[in-house]
């Protein structure tokens, strides 16, 4: 049977992924060097226009201002009108259960996707455009927040539909996407053969698993609270539809946690061992962690970070973990406290429901508080340079 060619640094994981389920990983592999059609067609137009020209576009395009669209360049106007339409596997119903899920466990949620999703998501060559541009480096606790930001703005009630913060975001982080793809793919650093393309639409798949489906397993170990599978299969429909809004073309979407899981294990397996890029953004990760929820004093920030790998290292296993060069373990595990304090909470909530409805009050106003990113609603520029510091600011 033909193979894909996989890009040079993907290939010895790519042969051990083939041996597992090779019309899948064929078909992952290939999207490694596709990007996103369509919004790459719209950055290509907004590039040749000035930039206050370009954000105005852009601004009538999210906040879909028809007066000024009909003037837009035919590829905004086919952009706007792809993202407008929901599409028809999406379920309103399951998808506000999905929401109500997530609120019920967003601390869990939260903690699982600082110290685990994003870390398992970024540290991969996914961390290669980052060092490039310099955006996580420069920017580490901005960026977190703006990745919070987008994980509660999905899941506020219908946030990722039509009009929502959570579909507005969404569509400027694709927009993003496209530019930085296009800015990257052009740098002289960039290896093409080696590496494929910059956020090509299997990176895309793979952070979106890890963001969703992984991130389900991850809560769990942190005590989040599942009372049934549909309750999985309910936060997995509001992340498949915001996974198709940014760009995850309809040959890697997933429509369950058990595909998820499936796609997840199939990029994991592509990828080879974390670099010195790698290494650099996860630990940049977890030490911002601290500062987005307000710990700024050096000695106190030191010690929750310490705190903060010890539970980065318990979910993301050992053996990632000493790849990317974490804090030994300790000899107390501290995934089982906190699952208990968490059932705890929970029991002492039910039997007192004043206690219980304090509780959710305090930890919502808790995530609202941590992407408090001192801006007023979204901004719709994008970069213009590569390196993030010789960047416009967007």
């Amino acid at each position: 049977m033909q193979t894909v060619k996989a890009p040079a640094i993907f290939a010895p994981g790519y042969e051990r992924a083939r041996s597992v389920d090779p019309v899948a990983v064929d078909n992952y592999v290939a999207h490694m060097r596709v990007g996103d059609p369509l919004a790459d067609a719209v950055q290509a137009d907004l590039w040749e226009l000035p930039r206050p020209e370009s954000t105005r576009l852009i601004r009538a395009a999210i906040e879909q201002q028809d007066n000024v669209l009909c003037h837009a360049p035919r590829s905004l106007q086919d952009f706007v009108h792809e993202v407008t339409t929901v599409p028809a596997w999406y379920d309103r119903a399951v998808a506000v259960d999905g929401c109500r899920v997530f609120l019920r466990n967003a601390d869990q949620f939260l903690a699982a996707f600082a110290a685990g999703a994003i870390v398992e998501g970024f540290a991969t060559m996914i961390s290669k455009s980052f060092a490039i541009t310099g955006r996580m480096i420069d920017d580490g606790v901005r960026r977190l927040k703006q990745n919070i930001r987008h994980l509660l703005d999905i899941f506020l009630p219908r946030g990722v539909e039509p009009s929502g913060d959570g579909w507005k975001l969404t569509l400027r982080i694709r927009l993003v996407h496209a530019r930085v793809r296009a800015l990257v793919g052009a740098s002289e650093e960039w290896d093409h053969d080696a590496w494929g393309m910059p956020v090509s639409a299997a990176h895309l798949a793979l952070a979106s698993t890890a963001f969703s489906a992984r991130l389900i397993e991850l809560a769990e170990m942190l005590g989040a609270e599942f009372r049934h599978d549909d309750d999985r299969e309910a936060f997995m429909a509001v992340w498949c539809y915001d996974s198709w809004l940014m760009g995850v073309p309809n040959e890697l979407m997933y429509h369950s946690q058990a595909d998820g899981l499936r796609l997840f294990a199939i990029g994991s397996t592509c990828e080879p061992p974390p670099d010195l890029d790698a290494i650099a953004l996860a630990n940049c990760i977890v030490n911002s962690a601290p500062v987005v929820i307000g710990v700024t004093e050096r000695r106190a920030r030191a010690k929750f970070a310490k705190y903060a790998y010890r539970i980065s290292r318990e979910l993301i296993g050992d053996a990632r973990a000493d790849q990317l060069n974490f804090p030994p373990r300790r000899l107390l595990p501290t995934l089982p406290w906190l699952r208990v304090r968490e059932h705890l909470q929970r029991w002492i909530g039910r039997f007192c429901p004043a206690v219980g409805k304090t509780q959710r009050l305090r930890s919502f106003t808790h995530l609202l508080s941590l992407t408090d990113l001192d801006t007023a609603g979204i901004r719709y520029d994008l970069p213009d340079h590569v390196r993030s510091d010789m960047s416009s600011r967007w």
